[in-house]
């Protein structure tokens, strides 16, 4: 079984961070939406590869965006 992997990109930093596993696309979103309702920056979510839960083996890939978050302390708003 294979888990994916994700990256955060910060779009005001230009900078990539917070690397995280989770099942699936949506799960992911879910997860890391609640976890930056507080914040007021740009976030775009990348999946970048899958890990054997196994044998803890990483496949990677070339970062394919999953969603773009955007949060600010009026308005949240969730761009796919």
């Amino acid at each position: 079984m294979n888990n994916l992997v994700f990256i955060l990109y910060n779009v005001l930093a230009k900078r990539y961070s917070g690397i995280c596993e989770f099942s699936t696309d949506e799960y992911a979103t879910h997860v890391v939406r609640e976890q930056l309702t507080t914040r007021a920056v740009e976030y775009q979510l990348f999946r970048v590869g899958s890990i054997s839960v196994e044998s803890g083996e990483l496949t990677s890939h070339a970062p394919v965006l999953v969603c773009t978050f955007a949060n600010d302390p009026i308005t949240e708003s969730v761009k796919k």
